[in-house]
């Protein structure tokens, strides 16, 4: 069979007949199943289990599931979608829709897979993050040029005051040394 050990038979050609039903893709009982199929243990050595330590103290309060240990199947699931594996049906809309869920950042605030290695609460924060450093970045674009109008384009300038007449600012200027 090819693929790893987390391959899904709808995207290696190992369909059920006709009327057959397949599982969901993207359940641990799946893997799970592909796992006893291929005769892989599902235990995992204590060391695979261990935590990993916060890297920041308030992390715990912040990200609930940062410490969380995982069985092998689970670890596996979230290999694939940590990987962006995008076969998951061997339906290009199901498969397309499942993508979508999981990559596209507005969907994906409320609609990615609950194992998926960047936790919903994980993407409200980066989210808020983008948000805050976009606002600064356009705050400052419009103060920046008002400087440079004004007579601020180098540091090297000794103290003066300066008043642009088309935006009525003032500004002082000292020397740097």
């Amino acid at each position: 069979m090819p693929g790893g050990p987390s391959s899904y038979a709808a995207c290696e050609g190992m369909l059920k007949p006709a009327g057959q039903r397949l599982a969901e893709a993207m359940s641990v009982d799946t893997y799970e199943s592909i796992l006893i199929m291929k005769g892989i243990s599902l235990e995992s050595s204590p060391d695979e289990l261990m935590p990993d330590e916060p890297l920041i103290p308030f992390e715990a309060r912040l990200f609930p599931d940062a410490g969380r240990t995982y069985t092998v199947p689970e670890k596996l699931l979230r290999e694939d979608l940590s990987s962006n594996k995008v076969c998951w049906y061997g339906d290009f809309s199901k498969d397309f829709w499942q993508y979508t869920k999981n990559s596209n950042p507005l969907f994906a605030l409320w609609c990615s897979h609950p194992l998926h290695p960047i936790s919903r609460r994980e993407r409200h924060v980066i989210t808020i993050a983008q948000i805050m450093f976009v606002m600064m970045i356009s705050t400052s674009i419009p103060r920046a040029e008002r400087c440079y109008r004004g007579g601020f384009d180098s540091c090297a300038v000794e103290h003066a005051v300066i008043y642009d007449w088309k935006d009525k600012v003032y500004a002082i200027t000292t020397s740097v040394a």
